[in-house]
C-alpha cells in the first residue's frame, strides 16, 4: 500500500532519539527517519489488498516481526527478541516523509469521523495495554475491583489513561508539575478527574489518599458480602470460603487478597491492605500508569 502523509505526532521517544540515547539505523543507512506517530491517506493498493482502498483514512503499527515464537503467531508486541523491530524507532524508517509503502497486515483503517484525532492511534496503544494487561493480571484475584487510580504524569499518555480509567469508571487522581490553570488540567477536570500538583500534594501523600478508599468499610463489606452471599449483614470471617464455613480460630490473620482478619469478643473485624501496581511503558519517555491493586 502507498500511503500519503497527513500528519505524525512528536513525542518523548523522539527526543530521545534524536539525542543518540538509543535507536538504530536500518542496515545499509547511516540515518533513522524518525516518526512512528502516523496518520495517513491511502494513494493505491497493490492487486492482491482488498480490505483497503484509496482515499481510505490510515494509521500503520510500529513493532514488526522478528524471530521469536511470539512474533511468528502475530504477537510480535511482546516479543522475547534482544533487537526488535519498531518503525521511526529502531532498525526501521519511520513516517515522518511525504509517502511510505507498507503490507496491509500492518494497517489499521481509521473512520471518517475520527480522522482528526486518528494520529493519536499509536499512543492510545500504550495506554491500552497497559491497562489491559493490569487487569488480565489482576483477574485471578476474583474480588479484584478497583475504585480509584492514580496516573502519573499529564502529558499525552497521562491525559489518555486518565481517559481511559475515567471510561472504565474509575475515579482518577492525575499527578503533574504544572501549575493551574493550563490546558491539560482543564481537560482532566473536564473528564471528571482530579488534578493536583506535585509541588503541593507530594506524589506518596496522594498515594496514601488512594490506599485510604480501600480501607472503607463499605469497600470491606462489599468484598466479604460477595464471598459470603449477598445480603448477610453480619461480621464476617474472609477465612469461611476456605474452611467449608467454618471459622478458623486465630486472633490475626491475613489472605492472599490482603484482607486481614482478627477477633475481636465474638466477632470478626477486616482491614484491607491493599498495594499499588506500576505499569511502565516498554518505550523511552512515555512515563507510567500506576494502578492500584489488592494482592
Amino acid at each position: 500500500m502507498l500511503v500519503k502523509i497527513l500528519k505524525v505526532g512528536v513525542d518523548g521517544t523522539d527526543k530521545e532519539i534524536n539525542a543518540a540515547e538509543y535507536g538504530a539505523a536500518p542496515s545499509g543507512y547511516d540515518f533513522l527517519v524518525i516518526g512512528h506517530e502516523g496518520f495517513g491517506q491511502v494513494e493505491a493498493v497493490g492487486p492482491e489488498v482488498t480490505e483497503f482502498k484509496p482515499g481510505d483514512y490510515v494509521v500503520a503499527t510500529v513493532r514488526r516481526p522478528g524471530h521469536s515464537i511470539y512474533d511468528a503467531i502475530g504477537e510480535s508486541d511482546v516479543t522475547t527478541d534482544s533487537n526488535y523491530y519498531e518503525r521511526g524507532i529502531n532498525l526501521l524508517h519511520g513516517f515522518l516523509t511525504e509517502y511510505y509503502v507498507d503490507d496491509a497486515d500492518f494497517m489499521v483503517k481509521i473512520p471518517v469521523g475520527l480522522k482528526d484525532v486518528g494520529v493519536l492511534l499509536e499512543p492510545m496503544t500504550v495506554v491500552q495495554k497497559g491497562i489491559v494487561q493490569a487487569y488480565e493480571i489482576q483477574r485471578r484475584l476474583k474480588l479484584w475491583r478497583p475504585r480509584k487510580a492514580a496516573v502519573m504524569g499529564a502529558g499525552t499518555i497521562g491525559l489518555l489513561a486518565t481517559l481511559v480509567l475515567r471510561l472504565r469508571g474509575l475515579e482518577v487522581v492525575t499527578f503533574a508539575r504544572a501549575a493551574k490553570p493550563n490546558l491539560n488540567a482543564d481537560l482532566i477536570e473536564a473528564l471528571g478527574a482530579k488534578y493536583e500538583i506535585t509541588q503541593e500534594l507530594p506524589v506518596i501523600e496522594g498515594v496514601r489518599s488512594v490506599r485510604h478508599h480501600f480501607r472503607s468499610n463499605r469497600l470491606l463489606s462489599d468484598c466479604l458480602r460477595e464471598h459470603a452471599g449477598a445480603g448477610k449483614k453480619r461480621r464476617i470471617d474472609p477465612f469461611q470460603r476456605h474452611w467449608g464455613g467454618q471459622a478458623r480460630r486465630s486472633s490475626s490473620r491475613q489472605d492472599q487478597f490482603g484482607i486481614r482478619s482478627w477477633q475481636q469478643g465474638d466477632g470478626w473485624n477486616c482491614q484491607c491492605k491493599p498495594r499499588i501496581l506500576r505499569i511502565r511503558s516498554t518505550r523511552h519517555g512515555d512515563g507510567g500508569i500506576a494502578v492500584p491493586r489488592m494482592a
